[in-house]
């Protein structure tokens, strides 16, 4: 496997995995707000993000930059932290352009 390769392998995984654990945080919500379920419409409207955002995010579609993540963040009431809890580390750095592709 290339490094380019292994990169993206490792990015695609952390990105499920925090789409996953967003969806997770968010569903949990619902009790603690007195509420059937916490949708991402719902958490869209807390966050001020666009409801097709938020689906990106837990779909793993898109790398949330810092400020959607301090958005998401205060808009369900929780602190990065909580957010990137238990999230690994990248180990594969991100190749230079023109590196090989295999």
């Amino acid at each position: 496997m290339s490094t380019r390769e292994a990169y993206e392998a490792e990015r695609a995984q952390i990105l499920r995995q925090f789409g996953d654990k967003v969806r997770a945080l968010r569903e949990a919500k619902a009790p603690e707000l007195e509420l059937p379920r916490y949708g991402q419409e719902k958490l869209a409207g807390d966050a001020g993000l666009h409801r097709t955002e938020i689906g990106k995010i837990e779909r793993a579609e898109t790398e949330p930059g810092l400020l959607t993540l301090l958005i998401l963040a205060a808009g369900m009431r929780l602190t990065l932290d909580d957010l990137v809890e238990d999230l690994p580390i990248p180990k594969e750095r991100k190749p230079p352009p023109g590196a090989a592709r295999g």
